[in-house]
C-alpha cells in the first residue's frame, strides 16, 4: 500500500472520529474519541515526513484530503464536543473546552501540512494567498491550546508565504498587509506566552500598530487584535508589561474608523481601569489615579 494510500485512509478515519465526537448520538466515548483523533493526526505527520513529492494525481489527492479534513475540523467547536464524560460536574465544560482546543489545533496543523505538501509545486498568487490565511488560522487554534512549538512551525510557514507574496503584483496588497498584521500579533503574542520575551514580542508588533496597517482594518479584525492583546497583558508577569501590552489595546481602540463606536468607547474604559489596577501594584499612585479617571470620563 503506497503512501497516499495510507494517508486517505487514516483521514477517512480521522473524519469518522471527528463526526462521532460531534454527535450527540454517537454511542462511542469522547475520551476515546479524543485520543483516537490525537493519534491519528500524530500517524499522519509522520506519514507525510515520508511521503515523497510524486505527479500531479497525487498533488490533487492530497489536497482533496486536506481540504476535506479541514471543513470537518469546524464540527469540533460544536456544542457537543464540550460534552466529557470522566469529569466532574463542576469542571466539566473547563476541561471539555481545553480538551476541544487541543484536537483543533492538532487537526488543522495536520490538515494544513498535508496542502501544504499538495501545494509544494503550485506557486500562483492565489494558492500562496489562500495557504498564508489557513497558516494563520490554524496556528491560532494552536494558540488557544497553548501548543506555542506548532504554533511557532506554522507562523514560519507565514512568514515564507508573506514574503513570496510580496513580490508578486497579481496580489491584493492590502489583504497582505492586514495578514501581515495578524501575523506580527499571532507572533508576538507566542513568544510572549511561551517565553515572556519583552523586547522581542513589543518589537513584533510594531508592523501591526502601524498606521498604514490599522486605516484599513474593519471592526471585527481590531477586535480580534484588541483580544491578543489583552490576553498577553493578562499573561503578563510584571506590572509594567501587562500597562504596555494593555496601552496597545487601547491604541487599537482609538483608531479612525473604530473610536466613535460604543463597544470600542467601553474597552476603552475598561482597558484604562485595568491599567489603573496595574499600576497601583507597582505603586505608581499618581499613575494609577490618572488612569482611574480617564476610564471615568472616556
Amino acid at each position: 500500500m503506497s503512501s497516499v494510500q495510507k494517508i486517505t485512509e487514516l483521514v477517512a478515519t480521522l473524519n469518522s472520529f471527528i463526526v462521532s465526537i460531534s454527535s450527540s448520538d454517537s454511542i462511542l466515548n469522547p475520551d476515546s474519541c479524543s485520543a483516537a483523533i490525537l493519534n491519528c493526526t500524530s500517524i499522519l505527520g509522520l506519514l507525510l515526513d515520508s511521503t515523497d513529492h510524486a505527479d500531479s494525481d497525487t498533488d490533487d489527492k492530497l489536497d482533496e484530503l486536506g481540504v476535506s479534513l479541514w471543513n470537518n475540523s469546524l464540527n469540533i467547536r460544536k456544542p457537543q464536543v464540550l460534552r466529557n464524560s470522566s469529569t466532574d460536574h463542576d469542571n466539566k465544560l473547563k476541561n471539555s473546552n481545553i480538551e476541544s482546543n487541543v484536537l483543533l489545533g492538532n487537526v488543522r496543523f495536520t490538515s494544513f501540512s498535508i496542502l501544504k505538501r499538495a501545494c509544494q509545486s503550485i506557486s500562483t498568487s492565489s494558492v500562496r494567498l489562500k495557504m498564508f490565511q489557513l497558516a494563520l488560522k490554524a496556528a491560532k487554534s494552536l494558540i488557544d491550546a497553548k501548543m506555542f512549538d506548532k504554533a511557532e512551525i506554522l507562523l514560519a510557514s507565514a512568514n515564507d508565504y508573506s514574503q513570496a507574496l510580496s513580490s508578486d503584483f497579481d496580489v491584493d496588497k492590502l489583504q497582505v498587509q492586514k495578514l501581515n498584521a495578524f501575523l506580527s500579533a499571532y507572533r508576538a503574542q507566542t513568544l510572549w506566552l511561551n517565553n515572556n520575551n519583552s523586547s522581542v514580542s513589543f518589537a513584533m508588533i510594531n508592523g501591526t500598530l502601524s498606521s498604514q496597517v490599522t486605516q484599513n482594518l474593519s471592526f471585527k479584525e481590531v477586535e480580534e487584535i484588541m483580544d491578543i492583546f489583552i490576553v498577553c497583558a493578562k499573561g503578563s508577569r510584571i506590572a509594567g508589561d501587562g500597562i504596555k501590552w494593555f496601552q496597545n489595546a487601547l491604541t487599537l481602540s482609538r483608531l479612525n474608523q473604530v473610536q466613535s463606536d460604543q463597544f470600542f468607547i467601553d474597552a476603552q474604559s475598561s482597558i484604562l481601569a485595568l491599567i489603573s489596577t496595574l499600576y497601583m501594584t507597582a505603586k505608581n499612585f499618581e499613575k494609577a489615579f490618572q488612569a482611574a479617571e480617564r476610564s471615568i470620563l472616556v
